[in-house]
């Protein structure tokens, strides 16, 4: 590979957003762009940069110590053709993998929380030996009662 030459397979610029509303129960969407990617070490094959949008929305519904969830997703909205992916270095100069066009996730779920987080902090509290608001209290312990 020359010095020159980008490394294959890998993109030059990357991005990911996402844009959310704070409920969990809200609408979401979000944006993926990646630049060129060349396809071989001597730089003559390249896929070209895309960008592609997802739309996902979801409800999250407690019931004491229950929470269900259902959501719906689309991905590549707006259904754009583009490489997915590349095979670097490909012998029959086949290097591109096409990306799934516009396609649909659907889902529900449900967990049950055997200890609330104030119940964990409690028999951390003991373990430890020290008092909950004490300077020692991990911060992971601090982050499950939030």
């Amino acid at each position: 590979m020359a010095a020159a030459n980008r490394i294959p397979g890998i993109a030059r610029q990357s991005l990911f957003a996402s844009l959310g509303w704070v409920p969990p129960q809200s609408w979401r969407a979000g944006l993926r762009a990646l630049g060129c990617i060349q396809a071989d070490d001597r730089n003559t094959a390249s896929a070209s940069g895309y960008a592609v949008a997802s739309l996902y929305a979801g409800y999250v519904r407690q019931w004491e110590k229950w929470e269900f969830n259902a959501f719906a997703r689309v991905d590549n909205l707006f259904d754009r053709r583009y490489a997915g992916s590349v095979i670097v270095n490909e012998g029959n100069a086949r290097y591109f993998e096409l990306a799934p066009g516009r396609n649909w996730t659907v889902g529900v779920g449900g967990v049950y929380r055997f200890l609330s987080p104030a119940s964990i902090l409690d028999a951390l509290e003991q373990h430890l030996g020290v008092a909950r608001r004490d300077a020692q209290l991990p911060r992971a312990a601090a982050a499950l009662a939030q």
